[in-house]
């Protein structure tokens, strides 16, 4: 949901005295996309809690960072901004990073004049802790170290890589995606010294760290979900328009990926026993190849609908039967999910799409990983009103007791005072 000043709670903020630099490659605002609703409710959750915040954050091109100031300035004592340099493999820095002992995207898009922003603040003193989210920000982050000051990595994920190298359809690829791996590993676990601790969203993110990073120095913060605004929508209270939703960009790959294979082997047999059904697709559309989504639905999208970004998608997700999380790679845990069990809709998901999160097949919702096997269960629950009740009455239990910002954000809370009054590094 897109937060507006009105629609946010007054916050009083605690005295802590203490200041967090935070390094975020994304423009946290507005909170289009899952990694950007992570870091702004830390944002928001760690001013409630006392914090001072000074964040330093890119914007991609297009995006108004401008409009997106008085917002950030809620919870942040300071804001700086600076334009994102995003990953061209075919640049001559790119290639010449080939033959580089890291990753060619760390060599590619590091800009000294970011580092020169993040130096200023930690000269500048005042800062008690860094953040540096996601890997895109831990060159930067690990520059803490100089000024002894405690540094932590947010959100660290590498499943998607060794992903990508498991499944290389050719020798070629497994051997490119193989090598791209272990300079993963070797450039982490170089890096880890650098940082007091490193968190991570899900069981297995840690496991895919383990051999890199002590388990004393890897915390799991997880996703969660903003019960304050998410409120829940009883399954059977009023008619659900006849739709599938998914709440995701179409920018990001995977997602695109997921939801051409979904058009092409699933929506097929699933419109057999529900012709009239439609698939409604929110989030960001934006420069997406239709044609392919097209041509996977049996060369038209007659029955799929376009929402494209809206600032609260709340009724797109209540208003519709259920949702699909037809995913095929990727790792962290899926916010999309967690949004859908906070509202009260019921979900259908790969194993891999709701890898991460503490789900109970057939409790608070349905898995599958073949295309038969999705349409039986998306058949099933479209079919059996009565078990789309009971799957979104648990689910949200599931995001009460365990996916909840706030108790989320108090164990970073007191991770980072721990951190900060023992010194660690």
């Amino acid at each position: 949901m897109l937060e507006t000043p009105e629609a946010v709670p007054a916050v009083q903020p605690a005295n802590s005295g203490k200041t967090v630099l935070y390094l975020s490659r994304w423009l946290p605002y507005p909170a289009s996309n899952g990694v950007k609703q992570r870091i702004f409710n830390i944002l928001k959750r760690l001013h409630g809690k006392g914090w001072n915040i000074h964040l330093v954050c890119c914007y991609e091109e297009g995006e108004d960072y401008q409009a997106a100031a008085p917002y950030l300035g809620q919870y942040c004592q300071k804001v700086e901004f600076f334009p994102f340099k995003p990953f061209r493999p075919r640049s001559v820095k790119a290639l010449a990073a080939f033959l580089a002992p890291w990753p060619r995207f760390v060599i590619a898009t590091y800009q000294a004049e970011f580092a020169s922003i993040v130096r200023r603040a930690l000269v500048s003193g005042g800062i008690d802790v860094v953040i540096a989210s996601e890997i895109d920000m831990v060159p930067y982050g690990r520059m803490a170290r100089k000024f002894k000051i405690p540094a932590i990595i947010d959100d660290l994920e590498v499943g998607v890589i060794f992903d990508k190298f498991n499944k290389g359809a050719t020798f070629r690829q497994r051997l490119r995606r193989g090598l791209t791996w272990l300079k993963y590993k070797g450039y982490l676990k170089y890096l880890a010294k650098y940082f007091a601790f490193i968190t991570v969203v899900s069981e297995q993110d840690r496991t895919f760290i383990a051999p890199l990073v002590s388990p004393t120095r890897t915390v799991i913060i997880p996703n969660g979900a903003d019960l304050i605004n998410k409120k829940f929508h009883p399954y059977l209270a009023e008619p659900r328009k006849n739709r599938l939703v998914f709440n995701g960009s179409l920018t990001f790959n995977l997602n695109y990926e997921a939801i051409r294979y979904f058009l092409r082997e699933i929506y097929p047999l699933i419109r057999q026993s529900e012709p009239g059904l439609e698939m409604l697709l929110t989030g960001r559309s934006e420069g997406v190849e239709m044609s392919g989504l097209a041509a996977a639905n049996q060369g038209n999208l007659h029955n799929v609908k376009f929402s494209n970004y809206v600032e609260d998608v709340t009724p797109l997700i209540t208003e519709s039967r259920a949702c699909v999380v037809p995913l095929l790679e990727g790792s962290g845990t899926r916010l999309k999910i967690l949004e859908c069990f906070a509202l009260g809709t019921p979900v259908v998901a790969t194993s891999k799409g709701a890898e991460g999160l503490d789900v109970t097949n057939g409790g608070n919702i349905l898995l599958a990983d073949t295309p038969q096997e999705f349409a039986r269960a998306v058949t099933r629950l479209l079919a059996e009103p009565e078990l789309a009740r009971q799957l979104a009455e648990n689910a949200r239990d599931l995001v009460e007791n365990f996916y909840d910002w706030g108790p989320i954000v108090e164990r970073l809370h007191l991770l980072l005072l721990d951190i900060t009054t023992r010194k660690v590094r």
